[in-house]
């Protein structure tokens, strides 16, 4: 009898905890969540989760490229050193409903920037553009990242 039920409760259990780990990402409706989301991602290099956000156009597209390439090229030590660094927002300027743009530093670089979010139906995405243009379009990428 116990052979029984553990024939038929182990692969229901299993199941179950591969069901609960395959939960899809859900992006924040908050974009002050949004965007520590986003920049938690590139510190991270988890690309799936960074690529979710970033507007689908071809220069935000083209410039985020660019930007995992320059990350790619970096040495092991300073990859490590990002993935490390905590995030700190100092300021969330809401432009509009539909606008928001975040002050921010890693604790690696202390380097305080600006990224710009945009909510595009109903969904927060990080344009990438209104920070980088400038660097990455002239250099392929440079060390003022999101870093």
């Amino acid at each position: 009898m116990l052979k029984r039920i553990s024939f038929f409760l182990v692969p229901m259990l299993f199941a179950l905890v591969w069901w609960g780990c395959s939960t899809p990402y859900v992006k924040p409706s908050d974009p002050t969540e949004a965007g520590r989301d986003f920049l938690n991602a590139t510190l991270k290099a988890d690309y799936k989760v960074a690529d979710g956000y970033i507007l689908k156009d071809t220069l935000n597209k083209r410039l985020f490229k660019n930007y995992k390439q320059w990350y790619n090229d970096l040495p092991e030590a300073e990859k490590s050193a990002y993935s490390k660094a905590s995030l700190t927002i100092y300021d969330v300027n809401k432009i509009s409903d539909s606008t928001t743009i975040i002050s921010f530093a890693n604790s690696y670089k202390n380097q305080k920037r600006d990224i710009r979010l945009v909510k595009n139906h109903g969904e927060w995405w990080v344009d990438f553009a209104y920070t980088f243009t400038d660097t990455l379009t002239q250099t392929g990428a440079d060390s003022t990242s999101t870093h």
